[in-house]
């Protein structure tokens, strides 16, 4: 084991606190190793390629904060099924909204993106935007835009705060999704759904 960085921070794997934490490189590959006082100690690897961690390691905007957006993974239901997809975990139970209001009251930075799975599957997607909005910072929703093509539902989730919008939009041909993504609970014309959301995206005049 070579230690890359001693001494650097990071977040709590349960309760999202900052956290002392060391970076070090074994194998070729680099981790991150952390230990909170409450939930213990944690270590995830970091990239597989140490050579190029080390390159880019120090590559940052002068006054670029450490934590400036904390990601949130609210389910990790989905009601497609990508074949590419990184987060199959359809049977890991949702969080609860205590764990999500801790995590977004404990987080210093200003930006809370809300995630997945797909986080427009949650029926109390506007309670958790509201949260984010109560704490005074500033939600993102990353999804698949599916749900996105009902305008008024839309038109809820920003009532609720809602500023911003991760979109994945993979491609402009019906072949591309017929044959890398498949809809569950019914889901057809993805690609349609997709445009008709862009459209409401662009009516309601939220940030993608």
């Amino acid at each position: 084991m070579q230690i890359i960085k001693e001494k650097t921070q990071s977040l709590c794997n349960v309760c999202y606190k900052q956290v002392p934490a060391m970076v070090f490189e074994q194998k070729r590959r680099v981790y991150i190793r952390k230990c909170c006082p409450e939930h213990g100690e944690f270590e995830g690897l970091v990239e597989k390629d140490a050579s190029l961690y080390r390159r880019f390691a120090h590559i940052k905007p002068e006054g670029y904060p450490k934590f400036d957006q904390l990601a949130i993974p609210i389910t990790y239901r989905c009601n497609l099924d990508c074949e590419y997809c990184f987060a199959r975990f359809p049977n890991r139970e949702d969080i609860s909204l205590s764990q999500i209001k801790e995590a977004i009251n404990n987080f210093r930075g200003q930006k809370i993106g809300l995630t997945g799975g797909e986080p427009t599957l949650r029926e109390d997607l506007e309670s958790i935007i509201t949260m984010v909005k109560q704490a005074g910072k500033y939600a993102i929703l990353t999804t698949n835009g599916l749900r996105l093509s009902d305008l008024k539902y839309l038109r809820s989730l920003k009532k609720a705060g809602l500023n911003a919008v991760g979109f994945s939009l993979d491609s402009f041909k019906d072949k591309f999704y017929n044959i890398m993504k498949k809809g569950k609970l019914g889901v057809k014309n993805i690609l349609n759904l997709k445009k008709e959301a862009l459209i409401n995206l662009e009516i309601e005049r939220i940030l993608t």
